[in-house]
């Protein structure tokens, strides 16, 4: 009896670390789709400067370089539908959410250092392009990109947690049925 209520505790303790982990799942959802609908904005505000730039001025870049910013837009909303797919997986294992989350967040950093800290803007395969396309473009870069970083981390921690009390009442159930 006392072992069918322990087991019936784990389980239900499983349950809402899965359910913790999926609404870190949605954050990320909203993080990197944010930050997708940003890079549509400044892909439209790029073209549109090519296409009408201000009297006396003229863009220091060209339809190549806004290529690259449609590809990273491409790349995520990609990364978006994944984490919408991931969320909708009804029977996913803590492992597989840890590794992609493990492994987007470490690309962002790598990406992080590589366009921001390592380099000189002329070295970058991205085209350092990020002049102000509207006021905000560096203040919302900035928060998204350090939230997106934050919440990896965040994620995987509770993914990892969820993990260890999903394989824990696995465990128990497995005991008990014998």
């Amino acid at each position: 009896m006392e072992s069918e209520e322990m087991s019936s505790l784990q389980h239900q303790q499983a349950k809402t670390a899965v359910i913790s982990g999926n609404l870190a799942i949605k954050w990320g959802i909203y993080l990197y789709g944010i930050y997708a609908l940003f890079l549509l904005l400044e892909c439209i505000d790029f073209l549109a400067y090519l296409h009408t730039p201000d009297p006396g001025y003229h863009p220091t870049y060209n339809i190549v370089h806004v290529a690259f910013f449609i590809v990273e837009l491409i790349v995520y909303v990609s990364i978006t539908l994944g984490f919408i797919i991931q969320l909708n997986v009804s029977d996913k294992k803590p492992a597989t959410v840890i590794v992609t989350v493990l492994l987007i967040t470490g690309i962002r950093i790598f990406m992080v250092y590589y366009l921001y800290l390592q380099s000189e803007p002329e070295v970058h395969f991205v085209p350092y392009i990020y002049k102000k396309s509207n006021e905000l473009s560096g203040v919302v870069r900035s928060l998204l990109i350090s939230a997106q970083i934050i919440w990896g981390i965040i994620c995987l921690w509770v993914w990892i947690i969820a993990g260890k009390k999903v394989n824990k009442s696995k465990a128990n159930f497995q005991v008990a049925s014998k």
